[in-house]
């Protein structure tokens, strides 16, 4: 038996300039087909960065949440990925919540972490015969409202929730690569905990603690040339997030001095 939902279809004119803001991020680390617990809340902001004060008729209310699945560099994932309710109807208020999401494959099954994607959607009719199970609900984005999650590890078990190490850092890409003493340095990647115990290590020289910027940025300060690199060379740019009993991959990222 096909159950049609009645709504009213909402006009994107309403919806210009329409935002969104994580105001409760999910959690860093979790377990797969678990829960993720805190629940993300998403908060919708109008043009001028406020609380978007939504309508209270049929069709303010038909505006939604959508909740995706995507890796680090933004791409997104099977949809069978994320697990639980996805779609989120903004009926009250500008927050929606999500209480029932479920990733269902580790970071090392999917050989990446994975942030959230959240889109604002409209509704805008039915799409296919009425009344036939090929009818179905169309929804359409808001142009620029959506938004990413911080970077979430999924572990197999509970058990490695406790050890940072388990799931190494990645540093992808250093910029600048080249530059002198004392000039400021971004570093780009995956895996890094924002934590005391988080260190960059620029050729022989280790700087503790990084400072993290925000999820796969870290923000530092070339150091002096340590006497034990080679001169001009191309020095290994790594990251550890316990402290350097392990670091990230000595081969994908550099950095060069100039003088």
């Amino acid at each position: 038996q096909v159950v049609h939902r009645h709504f009213e279809p909402v006009q994107s004119s309403n919806l210009a300039g329409l935002t969104l803001e994580i105001v409760r991020q999910p959690p860093a680390r979790t377990v797969y087909q678990r829960i993720l617990k805190p629940f993300p809340a998403i908060m919708v902001k109008d043009e001028r960065g406020q609380p978007a004060v939504l309508s209270t008729s049929a069709a303010g209310s038909n505006v939604f949440l959508e909740a995706s699945l995507v890796n680090t560099d933004g791409v997104e994932l099977a949809a069978n990925m994320l697990d639980g309710t996805k779609l989120v109807r903004i009926s009250q208020g500008q927050i929606g919540h999500f209480k029932k999401l479920k990733i269902t494959a580790t970071s090392q099954m999917a050989n990446t972490n994975f942030r959230l994607k959240f889109t604002l959607k409209r509704y805008v009719g039915t799409v296919g015969p009425a009344g036939t199970s090929k009818a179905s609900e169309a929804f359409e984005a808001i142009p620029g409202a959506e938004v990413l999650s911080e970077e979430i590890i999924v572990y197999s078990h509970t058990l490695y929730l406790g050890n940072v190490a388990m799931q190494p850092p990645r540093v992808q890409e250093v910029l600048p690569p080249t530059g002198v003493t004392g000039d400021p340095i971004v570093i780009l990647g995956s895996g890094f905990i924002n934590s005391p115990n988080l260190c960059v290590r620029i050729g022989h020289t280790t700087l503790r603690p990084a400072r993290f910027h925000e999820a796969g940025t870290l923000l530092c300060t070339a150091p002096t040339r340590s006497m034990l690199d080679e001169p001009f060379a191309a020095l290994t740019v790594q990251v550890s997030n316990d402290a350097g009993k392990s670091w990230s991959d000595p081969v994908f990222a550099h950095f060069k001095y100039e003088s």
